[in-house]
């Protein structure tokens, strides 16, 4: 009877050593589960982050160069940059530290070719291989449109626009940039041509009139009136002299029957003379 006494003392013990080893194994499991469970849960509830600060970024090609830069530039402009090959920048977008955006193109130089300004009066600009201006499209300030094209030197040769009327206009200068011929049209929208000397006073208007009546004026150095030409709407033509306070002195015209009318004038318009 002492030998299967023993053997179950024994087996009776190493029972109770299992089912206490058990027991641990259970309370571990359970901290092991609540432990991954609150994990897991405050995976739920806090949101992934999704926002990576820098101070600039570089995209590389396969050869590591680098093709598009983003950054913040010393003065606090935003900045992003697109590179060809050879590493010469190409374009450019950037928003200014007072907030104007703009966008500007180059040529393989790296030189400006066209910028476009969209804020506050937008404006496209045109550059040449040798960074002149030599064209501006934009709108003024009550925004009426207005285009520009200009000499190496950046002088004006040309300029069109539109005023806040509504009337169109054309103006072309000279090498100084000073306007010597101007073509628009006047308030009752009739065309009016205008030529002046280097100073814009003397020189010569032509126009013509909505009822048909062209008209021929030249100006002195005061930018009075000093001879018209004119041909009235019934075909007759006429030629008038004006003295130098723009009084008509003398008129020369033809009649209907082919005659030729002559008056002489004070100069308060009174007639002195005329034939027939």
């Amino acid at each position: 009877m002492s030998e299967p006494t023993l053997d179950l003392r024994t087996l009776a013990k190493r029972l109770r050593k299992v089912e206490k080893q058990n027991r641990r194994l259970k309370f571990i499991a359970s901290l092991v589960l609540l432990l991954v469970s609150a994990i897991f849960l405050m995976g739920q509830a806090m949101p992934k982050a999704r926002i990576v600060s820098a101070e600039g970024f570089h995209l590389v090609d396969k050869k590591g160069r680098v093709r598009i830069g983003l950054g913040v530039t010393d003065n606090g402009s935003v900045a992003l940059g697109f590179l060809d090959e050879n590493g010469k920048p190409r374009m450019g977008l950037k928003v200014s530290e007072k907030g104007s955006p703009e966008i500007t193109l180059l040529d393989g130089n790296g030189s400006i070719s066209m910028r476009i300004l969209p804020s506050g009066s937008p404006s496209l600009v045109l550059w040449d291989k040798n960074g002149k201006v030599r064209g501006l499209l934009g709108l003024e300030n009550n925004g009426s449109p207005d285009l520009q094209l200009t000499d190496n030197n950046g002088k004006s040769f040309i300029r069109m626009r539109v005023s806040d009327n509504g009337q169109p206009g054309l103006y072309i200068s000279d090498k100084e940039g000073q306007t010597r011929m101007v073509l628009n049209a006047k308030d009752d929208g009739s065309p009016f041509l205008a030529l002046t000397d280097k100073d814009q006073k003397s020189g010569i208007t032509l126009s013509v009139a909505n009822d048909g009546w062209p008209g021929l004026t030249f100006m002195d150095q005061d930018e009075k009136p000093r001879m018209g030409m004119v041909l009235l709407p019934n075909g007759l033509p006429g030629l008038s002299l004006l003295d130098k306070d723009a009084k008509r002195r003398i008129q020369l015209g033809v009649l209907d029957d082919g005659s030729p009318l002559l008056t002489l004038m004070d100069k308060n318009g009174k007639n002195l003379f005329k034939a027939p």
